[in-house]
């Protein structure tokens, strides 16, 4: 049997909880990463984890949603920058669908946080939790005598 970490999820380092996403938002919460930022990803890995907890529903199936992550120099995030694409949840994703990707290198302002923006169509229903941890869940298991390209 494999041996897997647990995901733990520090409630400071934690982007959103179930927030309802039909429409362009940035999360719930914003990190707070000191006076002089930090430049995450150098050093231990870390990850984004963004876990579908609603299924996303639109009206013609079409939609997806990119979730990028944003930094600024103001809890408001009034003026954001794109640090890094974290990725595209497809239309009607549905409970428990991942994105994980690997926090890059970059110069961080001091508060960064995730902004989702619904493509191609309306969500109507969908809800996400965002974090980021150093520890993932990525174990992937598979049926017997099971063939795997890579």
């Amino acid at each position: 049997f494999p041996v897997t970490k647990k995901m733990f999820i520090d409630a400071l380092l934690r982007f959103c909880k179930t927030q309802a996403v039909t429409a362009q938002a940035v999360s719930a919460d914003v990190v707070d990463l000191g006076k002089t930022g930090l430049n995450l990803g150098v050093g231990e890995d870390l990850y984004v984890v963004v876990a579908v907890e609603a299924a996303f529903t639109d009206t013609g199936s079409d939609s997806t949603l990119t979730c990028e992550l944003v930094t600024d120099d103001n809890a408001g995030m009034s003026s954001p920058a794109v640090a890094q694409t974290i990725g595209v949840l497809p239309a009607l994703s549905a409970v428990g669908r991942t994105l994980i990707a690997k926090l890059q290198p970059v110069d961080l302002e001091r508060f960064i946080a995730l902004r989702f923006t619904p493509n191609n169509g309306n969500l109507t229903t969908g809800s996400v939790t965002a974090f980021i941890t150093e520890d993932i869940q990525a174990y992937k298991s598979y049926a017997d005598n099971s063939t795997i390209t890579q």
